[in-house]
């Protein structure tokens, strides 16, 4: 199985990153559940998600009714949301955090040990 999420890319690095993905693929994170352990692209998940979502709205609308499970109508996609997205930290914040973190918890250990 697989756990996907969208996200987006921010800070200094972000051009670059952008720079080296392929036309049309969204920013996410996708974890792997389950064996075999390989990287794996998820874009095409996510404009599933997208694509189905705007399905089950359009048939509630065409009922005239709302569908016990849709999503409630104007419920922005993961296309809309994606650059709208605020994450607290940037790429490069984070990185830096944690090796702040990782730095920290090293000190720790030696004056531990020492």
């Amino acid at each position: 199985g697989l756990l996907c999420a969208a996200c987006r890319i921010v800070g200094e690095s972000a051009d670059r990153l952008r720079g080296l993905a392929p036309e049309g693929w969204w920013p996410h994170i996708t974890l792997l559940t389950s064996k075999p352990w390989r990287p794996v692209d998820s874009t095409a998940v996510l404009r599933g998600w997208d694509a189905a979502l705007e399905a089950v709205q359009a048939a509630a609308a065409a009922d005239g009714a709302a569908a016990a499970d849709a999503e409630p109508a104007g419920t922005p996609t993961l296309a809309d949301t994606q650059m709208e997205s605020s994450m607290a930290a940037s790429v490069d914040d984070t990185v830096r955090e944690a090796g702040e973190a990782a730095s920290g918890e090293a000190a720790v250990g030696e004056a531990a040990v020492g």
